[in-house]
Order: structure tokens, then sequence, then C-alpha cells
């Protein structure tokens, strides 16, 4: 509903950040992102569950992630 900084990171159960998917100014509206499971190194995430964490100028909230491999 309002323009300006987005993020949207994966974190593991120890809140230690695995990936960062965006991280950015971003225009009103919506949009899609996706985890491929891989963290910032490339390497595959182990199984477990994740949080995907957003913030943005109207606020933030959290989902969970499960990995099953």
């Amino acid at each position: 509903s309002r323009s300006g900084h987005v993020r949207l990171a994966v974190h593991d159960v120890q809140g230690r950040l695995v990936r960062t998917l965006v991280d950015q100014d971003a225009a009103a509206g919506t949009f899609v992102a996706s985890w491929d499971g891989r963290g910032e190194d490339g390497s595959r995430a182990s199984h477990g569950v994740y949080f995907a964490r957003l913030t943005s100028p109207v606020g933030g909230d959290s989902r969970k992630l499960p990995v099953v491999r």
C-alpha cells in the first residue's frame, strides 16, 4: 500500500540469516519472490523448518518454510 524499502530474508530456527531474497526499494503493489532452498553461498539448506521474514514500510510478517529432502 506504500512504496519504500522492502526486505525478505530466510532465517533458520536459531535466527541466523540463511539467505536474503529481496533487499531493495520497491513501488507500492504486489510482487512474487521464491526461495530455491539454497543459502547465500549456494549450498542446499538441510531439512528442517526455516522462516521467511518480510519487513516493509507498513510492518512485517513471518512465515514458516518447512524443507523436506
